[in-house]
């Protein structure tokens, strides 16, 4: 039953991206449609089966990154630690979006919901500007989870 209903998303996936394709000649947009969607109909949903809750997503991204345990629940403040903790925020958000609050988020690493605000902000920016190391933490995690999982992007 989970197969056919991942075959049908698969299919309305590939149905939606070929119109949009068709109506909207510019390739940025085109690119940024076709993101959307996938995760909307493919990658989030998969993530969401694979990491069941916080807990499960934390310890995925301390095992992506090789970071230990000690260094992520504390104020460690190394340029890669930082990066860790804000990219695993920024995933905390993508995969539940509204299951969990801020504030929850935050508590489970022992920091205050504004802190998770201005790293999911922080986050954004970098992406924005191709930041080498936010970059490269995104490419480990698509590595991480094709070798864990298959063929799941984010």
């Amino acid at each position: 039953m989970l197969k056919k209903y991942n075959d049908m998303k698969k299919e309305i996936f590939e149905t939606l991206d070929v119109k949009f394709r068709e109506h909207f000649p510019d390739i940025e947009l085109q690119t940024q449609i076709h993101q959307i969607l996938y995760n909307e109909l493919i990658d989030i949903p998969q993530l969401q089966d694979a990491y069941p809750d916080i807990n499960s997503l934390y310890h995925a991204v301390l095992s992506a990154f090789n970071v230990p345990f000690s260094k992520q629940k504390g104020t460690n403040r190394e340029r890669l630690t930082v990066a860790v903790r804000s990219f695993f925020w920024y995933k905390c958000k993508e995969i539940f979006g509204n299951r969990y609050s801020l504030s929850t988020i935050a508590k489970y690493l022992r920091y205050d919901h504004t802190t998770v605000i201005h790293a999911l902000r922080s986050i954004k920016e970098k992406l924005e500007i191709k930041d080498h190391l936010v970059c490269s933490l995104f490419d480990k995690w698509e590595v991480f989870n094709k070798n864990k999982f298959g063929n799941t992007n984010n």
